[in-house]
């Protein structure tokens, strides 16, 4: 009997920029682990005592940047966990949750959802929507996506949502970044079949396969 083996791939979450005016500076160089933050100007920032604040602001904080969008029910479920995490750790940490997606979006989204799923809550943690500057400042594909930046500043990881847990912040604030990274295949391209990109050699016993497009 012929053996026939079917990839089935959900890429969900896919990188997406609107345009936006975006200050200082419209369009930044990625960053990777060891880079520094500028002391960007942060607008438009909800849930926070202002609406725009400074990353210098932030010093002496451990700064965990939460990358979310609207339809991703893991990107949900964290919200409780890192407002219970933010309130335990008090100003020795700063969660920012950041989405691509306007308000009124996320609000259908909610409410479409929301009516079968009790987890359909915004965060209460600082909030940026609509945003353009931080998806290019550190580029990613799948979601959620947490940046971790040390209280100098420092980029120092790229994690899932998993882990962040108390472990992990306790020992990142006492600098000790032990945590495994979350590395995404940026060069992936959409308009080309998944297949061929995920093996671009194929196994000498594989006879048949499917994309799914």
């Amino acid at each position: 009997m012929k053996k026939i083996r079917i990839l089935f791939l959900l890429l969900q979450g896919s990188l997406v920029l609107y345009s936006q005016d975006i200050p200082h500076p419209a369009y930044p160089k990625p960053l990777s682990i060891g880079d520094t933050m500028q002391n960007i100007l942060i607008e438009n920032i909800s849930n926070y005592k202002v609406n725009k604040v400074h990353f210098a602001a932030f010093k002496g904080k451990v700064v965990i940047i939460d990358f979310w969008f609207g339809a991703c029910p893991k990107c949900i479920l964290a919200f409780p966990r890192f407002e219970e995490l933010q309130k335990k750790f008090k100003d020795k940490i700063q969660f920012i949750t950041v989405n691509f997606e306007s308000q009124q979006k996320i609000d259908e989204t909610f409410k479409k959802f929301g009516r079968s799923s009790p987890i359909y809550r915004l965060p209460k943690l600082p909030s940026i929507v609509n945003d353009t500057f931080f998806h290019r400042l550190f580029p990613h594909r799948y979601y959620p996506h947490e940046v971790w930046i040390d209280g100098n500043g420092v980029v120092k990881a790229f994690t899932e949502s998993d882990d962040v847990n108390e472990t992990n912040i306790q020992a990142a604030v006492e600098d000790k970044f032990k945590m495994d990274m979350k590395i995404d295949d940026l060069s992936y391209d959409e308009d080309q079949p998944a297949f061929f990109q995920i093996y671009p050699s194929y196994p000498s016993h594989l006879k048949y396969y499917s994309v799914l497009l």
